[in-house]
């Protein structure tokens, strides 16, 4: 029996660095956004914090609405990270957060980034 869970969680750890690769890569490729955090799946969960790199770019808040809107759960806020978002000069704006898990594929992962993609587009009022 403990060998199957350590099966189990075994495969869903490769699963989730899987989803979390292919994602890193497509926001590499994107350009547009800045990743906060390391920008490998080592040692870490699949939960990645996310700003615009254009400050008249999408914000957290726009871009969340626009991945909601397309079906896409990505929330925004800064998540208790009060200090980083304030020593970055964000106070009050935020993160856009994105993550995965066991039940997510590698097709979401890239409908996601699509979408982020599509983003880029929306300017700040």
């Amino acid at each position: 029996r403990r060998a199957r869970l350590v099966a189990g969680f075994e495969a869903i750890e490769s699963h989730e660095r899987s989803l979390a690769e292919a994602f890193l890569a497509g926001l590499e490729s994107l350009g547009a956004f800045e990743l906060y955090g390391e920008p490998t799946p080592e040692g870490r969960c699949p939960t990645f914090l996310l700003r615009s790199r254009d400050a008249r770019g999408p914000s957290p808040e726009q871009l969340s609405r626009h991945l909601s809107a397309q079906g896409l759960m990505a929330t925004y806020g800064n998540f208790y990270a009060v200090e980083l978002e304030r020593a970055l000069g964000f106070e009050g704006q935020g993160f856009l957060r994105v993550g995965f898990m066991h039940y997510n594929t590698h097709q979401e992962v890239q409908r996601l980034l699509r979408a982020l993609d599509e983003a880029t587009s929306i300017s700040r009022p």
